[in-house]
């Protein structure tokens, strides 16, 4: 296949683009997700604080802040480093907070009734 070919074949450009939707759904199906996202909202936490404040078994608590942290939509940020071990603070990054903006929009919307929502036509590329 020449170079030609391969530079009009748009879909490789649109798989890379439902890759990282098909992350954030991943990561969004996490039990245990949503409520560490609407938790850091209010303010950055520490580790103690945060799993306290959320009712999630320890494993499913880690296994989603970490997926979140490896998904760029939570930061982790050194506090104290003592001789024991390190203090962290996690918070919402800039994809973290345009991604709770999202939510709470939709949130928003979905719960008018379909008579009030607004429709948007969608163009399908091809």
């Amino acid at each position: 296949m020449s170079d030609e070919k391969l530079e009009k074949k748009s879909p490789v450009i649109k798989i890379g683009i439902l890759e990282k939707t098909k992350q954030l759904c991943r990561v969004l199906s996490h039990k245990g997700a949503l409520e560490i996202l609407y938790a850091l909202q209010e303010r950055p936490k520490q580790f103690k604080e945060l799993y306290a404040e959320l009712d999630l078994p320890n494993s499913t608590f880690e296994d989603a802040l970490t997926d979140l942290f490896n998904s760029t939509y939570v930061l982790k940020k050194n506090l104290i480093t003592s001789k024991n071990r390190d203090t962290h603070q996690y918070t919402l990054s800039q994809s973290g907070k345009e991604l709770m903006r999202f939510i709470q929009t939709y949130e928003k919307i979905i719960a008018m009734p379909s008579s009030q929502q607004k429709i948007i036509e969608i163009e399908n590329s091809k």
